[in-house]
């Protein structure tokens, strides 16, 4: 009887740790199949544009989003309501990740049906660094691949290129990519 109680101690130790180890490849390592459960853990609808899962990229992954994230994002953009404040999130979440050129693919290749939203919410942001991301992600999205590294000249008045952007004249729009 006596052995079986440092046996039991080990066993349910060694459980314990696997269990801790387990929980801890699910924080670090979204691109897991698993890593799409810790998803809503880090996106609280209190954060503009999610930053709190901006933080948890760039801790874990680079800043880059996994394509299972992006999958639930755009899910989830599909079932939110145009005027609510989390797909305004969502929008400005791509919208950032894109400006850093860490976005995912999909978003440039299927957001055309949120492109007239993209513009607008471009056109009333409220700084010129988030008018540049949504300009940037308008962009993606025209041309349906996510932008490498772009550049916009900072003195440029940014609000008239989302009018070249509705209307497809991408060439006009002095962005440079190196």
């Amino acid at each position: 009887m006596k052995r079986k109680a440092p046996l039991l101690f080990l066993l349910s130790s060694v459980l314990a740790l696997l269990l801790c180890l387990g929980t801890a490849y699910l924080y670090v390592e979204p691109q897991s199949p698993f890593g799409i459960l810790m998803l809503p853990l880090h996106t609280r609808s209190s954060d503009q544009d999610l930053a709190g899962l901006s933080r948890y990229l760039w801790k874990v992954n680079g800043g880059y989003l996994p394509a299972s994230y992006e999958e639930a994002l755009l899910e989830r953009l599909d079932l939110a309501e145009p005027e609510s404040p989390e797909y305004e999130q969502i929008l400005g979440f791509f919208a950032q990740q894109n400006y850093s050129s860490r976005s995912g693919e999909r978003i440039c290749t299927a957001g055309k049906p949120y492109l007239e939203d993209i513009l607008n919410l471009g056109r009333s942001a409220n700084t010129a660094q988030r008018q540049q991301a949504f300009l940037m992600l308008a962009i993606s999205v025209q041309l349906g691949r996510s932008l490498y590294k772009p550049f916009l000249d900072p003195s440029q008045d940014i609000v008239p290129l989302f009018d070249l952007v509705q209307r497809g004249e991408l060439g006009a729009i002095p962005i440079s990519e190196p």
